[in-house]
């Protein structure tokens, strides 16, 4: 992934132009594989209506994409950076409608092995959706910086506005936020997707707050977040004290169906829950370089996660 942050930063025109021939042929098997992967789930499943908008938008963009020339100049280099702007805005909510589809469908289909299949099946879905965000993002960064993907960035900084967000959510849901202590070396910089890192630590955050602002341990308020920097690896851990959960209840925490639980409660628990997929899509987000992310519960005491963010080097995609 290094190697990619320093090619894309070529302002070379046959290196540019070389990078257009090899993303358009990426994005068209990527999108097609997509598309394929849809049609072979249940047809209960990939008739429903959620379903088949986001199966027509993954064609729509295949097409979109295809009709375009084989690029041999730089317009046609930045006609492909345009056409896949265009399709990463058209894309933005198929998180959601995957989640509404899953969500009807789950309800009527409630014996385990299906919950398995279709935990199996959206983790490769979504592993392949970021995957085909990412490559999009980068090379439209040779015509828009501000939108690159891989950048250098301040993990620290990143998480204080995670913080900032998170706290901004929780006072409006609860009336409280829990005060936060953050230890970090203020020197430490990465090449990574800034927006991976946000995502997963603002679910994270986000999950902790709630936790200790519904917890009986009124006096004991505070979360700690650890930053490290290992020789592989950057290291986040979140401690809090919000009274934990059994052990058994891992698996279903990272059980995409779980989410039709969410359902149930009001608007404040939805704004503060979103529709469940942040821990399952967290996770995967940390595994796409290879890195990690685990919960340790404490019942009755509190919970740590941990987030092992690899340092890319020359690391691959993990799908």
């Amino acid at each position: 992934m290094d190697l990619m942050y320093q090619y894309t930063k070529s302002k070379r025109n046959v290196d540019i132009i070389n990078q257009a021939k090899f993303i358009k042929n990426e994005i068209l098997i990527r999108l097609s594989r997509m598309s394929v992967k849809l049609n072979e789930l249940p047809f209960g499943l990939s008739n429903n209506q959620h379903i088949k908008k986001v199966n027509h938008l993954y064609n729509q963009s295949f097409q979109s994409v295809y009709s375009l020339p084989n690029p041999t100049t730089m317009n046609h280099s930045e006609c492909l950076s345009d056409t896949l702007s265009d399709i990463k805005k058209k894309h933005r909510d198929v998180q959601m409608s995957m989640g509404k589809g899953i969500q009807q469908w789950a309800s009527l289909q409630p014996d385990q092995q299906t919950n398995n299949n279709i935990n199996y099946f959206l983790n490769k879905f979504y592993m392949s959706r970021i995957g085909i965000r990412t490559i999009m993002g980068q090379y439209i960064g040779n015509f828009n910086e501000d939108q690159e993907i891989v950048q250098k960035c301040n993990p620290k900084d990143i998480i204080e506005y995670s913080v900032q967000s998170s706290a901004e959510i929780c006072e409006r849901v609860y009336g409280n936020t829990p005060h936060v202590n953050i230890y970090c070396k203020d020197d430490i910089e990465l090449n990574y997707i800034p927006s991976h890192i946000y995502y997963i630590s603002f679910e994270l955050i986000k999950n902790a707050m709630e936790a200790i602002v519904t917890h009986q341990y009124v006096d004991l308020d505070k979360m700690n977040i650890f930053i490290a920097e290992g020789d592989s690896d950057l290291i986040i851990t979140i401690k809090d004290l919000g009274g934990g959960f059994p052990r058994s209840d891992l698996n279903k925490l990272f059980n995409y169906s779980y989410t039709k639980e969410i359902t149930k409660h009001n608007e404040n628990t939805i704004l503060m829950s979103g529709l469940g997929y942040g821990l399952p899509l967290s996770r995967l987000y940390s595994r796409y370089f290879h890195g990690d992310l685990l919960l340790i519960p404490y019942e009755g005491i509190g919970t740590d996660a941990i987030v092992y963010i690899p340092k890319l080097g020359n690391s691959t995609e993990c799908i």
